[in-house]
């Protein structure tokens, strides 16, 4: 899985071209029908540096790898998943990485397939180089065109992704990674995100990140809506870091509902960031957003509808005169 540099984390990749091999293991691989699961699909993967001869070239350096659902192109039919996704990558000893996913779409999402999931998805990853999980990840893969997602995504149960990272110099953590969304996304449940990293080694060019939901590209035609939880914890001292509940590299589309969002830690702590673009947010005083929230070029629509509530926001550009930017923040109701 491959991020572009220009969103934090990527220095957390797999360093291997997964075209050439084969995942060291995957609960099920679909493609273009129906799958639904009210059951529980497991995927482990341990990678025992001790167990390597040292004359072996693997003896320093490993990579392991877990999925539970596979699917390797675009998801033509409904994934509805009821039950348990359980995707767990372990490396031990020595220098080396552990990627871990519990649905893992290399493609898009077409225009009438959907993703419903009311069960419980997790991912869980330990290591010392680069170790990453993703509770569900739609992506490109390495080099094909950007994966889009033209329906929906719907979440009203449980996405987990915790990642324990020692004597390293980078891990990342996502509940949600997608590359591209022009349909929505609606989450009711909760995604839960946690990075832990002991021993950490500073590195400018590298970090620890972690993110509720990570979007590069929103649509214009795209929608988010949470009216679920999203929690994002982050321990990793003196270090590079940074923990967001939203981030949206570019942003056209738009935000129907905050909901419930809350990022501790350490490191940067960002709520929501919103990157490019010129899309329209929507917050209300029924929103618990525990953080900072960035914005930029973008419309911010903020509603009193009972009670009061304190929302602190960053202004991705500064150097823009305010009054040329007042007009992109709109009060309905009384501000308190």
């Amino acid at each position: 899985m491959l991020i572009e540099d220009a969103v934090p984390g990527c220095t957390a990749r797999r360093l291997v071209d997964l075209a050439d091999i084969a995942r060291d293991a995957v609960g099920e691989e679909f493609l273009e029908f129906n799958v639904v699961n009210s059951g529980t699909i497991t995927a482990t993967a341990v990678l025992d540096a001790s167990a390597i001869p040292e004359e072996s070239f693997a003896s320093g350096y490993g990579v392991g790898i877990a999925v539970g659902i596979y699917m390797d192109g675009e998801l033509m039919g409904n994934l509805t998943n009821s039950g348990t996704i359980a995707a767990t990558a372990e490396r031990l000893e020595s220098s080396g990485s552990a990627n871990a996913l519990g649905i893992n779409i290399l493609g898009d999402v077409a225009d009438g397939a959907t993703f419903l999931n009311s069960g419980t998805i997790s991912a869980t990853a330990s290591g010392s180089f680069g170790p990453s999980a993703y509770g569900l990840a739609i992506d490109d893969f390495i080099d094909g065109p950007v994966a889009t997602v033209h329906d929906d995504i719907v979440n009203s149960g449980t996405i987990n992704a915790t990642v324990s990272s020692f004597d390293g110099s980078s891990a990342a953590a996502h509940g949600v990674f997608m590359e591209g969304l022009e349909g929505s996304f609606t989450n009711s449940g909760v995604i839960a995100v946690g990075l832990v990293a002991e021993n950490a080694v500073e590195d400018d060019n590298l970090g620890f990140f972690a993110y509720g939901v990570l979007v590069k590209d929103l649509d214009e035609d795209g929608s988010f809506a949470n009216s679920g939880v999203i929690t994002v914890n982050l321990d990793a001292e003196e270090v590079n870091s940074a923990a967001y509940g939203l981030y949206f590299a570019t942003f056209d589309g738009e935000i129907t509902d905050l909901g419930t969002i809350i990022t501790s830690g350490s490191g940067d702590q960002y709520a929501v960031f919103l990157g490019d673009g010129s899309g329209t947010m929507n917050v209300d005083t029924e929103d618990n957003v525990d953080g900072l929230m960035r914005v930029e070029d973008h419309n911010v629509i903020l509603d009193a509808v009972g009670g009061s509530r304190v929302f602190r926001f960053e202004d991705g550009s500064p150097e823009v005169r305010q009054v040329e930017r007042a007009s992109a923040v709109t009060f309905n109701g009384a501000p308190t």
